[in-house]
């Protein structure tokens, strides 16, 4: 599922500052193209990049029937912030209220005692809010250098080419406080234009009546 930019910047803006939501926009553009099932990661890709300690765990942490994939082509880094489930799995569990049980096998994160409960996880941050709330948690603790694109290239990282995009789809919002005193003032004005026809008709009542 691909979300329009613009819905997508709503969504941000819930979770983080507007002086975040230009990168964070950009980085999510980087890593998924706003697919929101977007799966990256597999075992075979970080193999064939040369990463296989990660390609071990990324085993364990994703989902070959969410995709009708093979256990070695699904990826472990889902949605639109691409969040890997190998490291980022506790923070998923938190979130989420999913927990399940994981064990040492010797790698560098733990892994599902059962790898078919890797899904829930799987499935869970293919929500779109769900990935931002994620987002939002690492982004806490590890700032924006938690994604590659924010980095790399060195020089010219990948979130640079999006970032005009992104500030072009951040909504404009009026001043609530500026709104609200121009309601206040008109009410004021009714009221006091009220209470002047008020006394105006008490007054004419009282001379009819003394008159009588």
């Amino acid at each position: 599922m691909v979300l329009g930019i613009n819905d997508v910047a709503t969504l941000i803006l819930k979770y983080f500052t507007r002086e975040q939501a230009p990168t964070m926009i950009a980085i999510a553009i980087a890593e998924s193209s706003l697919n929101a099932s977007a799966e990256g990661d597999s075992p075979s890709a970080l193999r064939n990049a040369g990463y296989y300690d990660s390609a071990s765990v990324a085993k364990y942490w994703n989902c070959p029937t969410s995709s009708n994939k093979t256990d070695d082509t699904a990826g472990a880094s889902i949605g639109l912030y691409q969040i890997f489930l190998g490291a980022n799995h506790d923070v998923v569990m938190n979130l989420s209220g999913i927990h399940f049980a994981t064990i040492d096998v010797g790698l560098a994160f733990n892994v599902p005692a059962n790898e078919a409960d890797a899904c829930l996880l799987v499935e869970w941050l293919k929500n779109p809010e769900n990935n931002v709330k994620a987002a939002k948690a690492i982004f806490d603790s590890q700032g924006y250098g938690a994604w590659s694109v924010y980095k790399y290239p060195a020089g010219n990282p990948v979130y640079k080419q999006y970032l005009a995009q992104a500030e072009a789809a951040i909504p404009e919002v009026p001043e609530e406080k500026a709104e609200y005193t121009y309601f206040t003032q008109h009410v004021s004005d009714f009221a006091i234009l009220g209470l002047g026809l008020t006394a105006a008709l008490m007054t004419i009542f009282l001379m009819q009546k003394k008159q009588s």
